[in-house]
């Protein structure tokens, strides 16, 4: 299964709203979904702009396994 979100500017979110809600916001959400579908393996992206360049963040949860969401994990 796969999770994704975007930052810099999210018009779901809000153009305000900074990267860190929304990646928390995905993060909160995978957490869920890797417990309700735990048969699954899950793959999450995260993309923005940092510096007029495009960087990519992901996770891979393998079926049973736990992820936590940690503050500031850039």
């Amino acid at each position: 299964m796969g999770w994704s979100a975007h930052g810099d500017g999210c018009g779901g979110f809000g153009e305000e709203v900074p990267d860190d809600v929304i990646k928390r916001e995905l993060c909160n959400t995978m957490q869920r979904n890797v417990r309700k579908y735990s048969l699954a393996t899950h793959f999450i992206y995260f993309a923005t702009v940092r510096n007029s360049e495009t960087v990519l963040y992901r996770m891979r949860a393998e079926p049973g396994e736990d992820i936590v969401c940690t503050q500031g994990s850039d």
